[in-house]
């Protein structure tokens, strides 16, 4: 977080959101690295995001269902495919008007999980500290906020399980067009496809794959027990921004 910038949170249907002042970062590599490739510079907007995956509780709250393989009112929400996640969102956008509530952009879920540092996670260098993977998770999903924060405040970001991003997949950012000179403004890859980014890595899954600049894909109707979300809330008038 910049100096001299306080901390602002909403609250909406349980869920706590954290602001998070806009900035640019870098995404990918230099590297030919899978699908990493090549690096590009991003800058996103200001926005809040929830502090944690969406948890069951909050999920139950406002679908009135939970299909999650582990249950637990504080573990996070699985079993979703992407269109519910939308719909979760849609009707938070019914109920709470003042705001734009949607997943995240690929570039803002890596810039929130960044949080300004250059930590291989979200929050340190060692993912002990911060996240569940196969080495800690005794294969189990995991109840949310019992790992380290990041700079931004926000938990588990690093493993425990993936999370579905708004943007289609593509195998490289290079399909951009290459040399990339400038910075690309709020980036969302429309382009569409069958798969949609999922983030974060998982608890059954290796330390690598729960890198803060590591990506993955999922069919937009594929639903498992070790991918869930987070959500982005915008406010829809500077009234609504100064009320938080």
């Amino acid at each position: 977080m910049p100096k001299n910038k306080e901390r602002r949170l909403l609250t909406v249907h349980t869920i706590n959101f954290v602001f998070v002042y806009g900035g640019s970062t870098f995404l990918g590599s230099w590297v030919s690295e899978n699908d990493r490739f090549p690096l590009i510079k991003v800058h996103v907007d200001d926005f809040f995001i929830s502090e944690t995956p969406i948890t069951q509780s909050m999920f139950e709250l406002v679908m009135g269902w939970n299909n999650s393989k582990f249950k637990g009112s504080e573990l996070p929400v699985t079993n979703i495919n992407f269109e519910e996640a939308e719909e979760f969102c849609s009707i938070l956008n019914r109920t709470t008007p003042e705001f734009s509530f949607r997943l995240p952009t690929e570039a803002e879920w890596e810039y929130a999980a960044k949080a300004n540092s250059n930590f291989i996670y979200s929050g340190s260098n060692h993912l002990e500290e911060v996240g569940w993977y196969e080495e800690n998770s005794n294969c189990q999903l995991q109840a949310v906020k019992l790992k380290k924060p990041n700079a931004f405040g926000l938990y588990d970001m690093s493993g425990n399980v993936w999370e579905w991003c708004a943007d289609y997949y593509r195998t490289r950012y290079g399909y951009l067009g290459w040399p990339l000179k400038k910075t690309i403004k709020n980036p969302r890859w429309d382009i569409k496809g069958p798969n949609k980014v999922v983030r974060g890595g998982c608890f059954l899954y290796s330390d690598t794959v729960c890198r803060v600049n590591q990506r993955s894909r999922r069919i937009v109707s594929g639903k498992c027990s070790y991918i869930g979300f987070r959500v982005i809330a915008k406010p829809l008038s500077k009234d609504s921004e100064t009320n938080f």
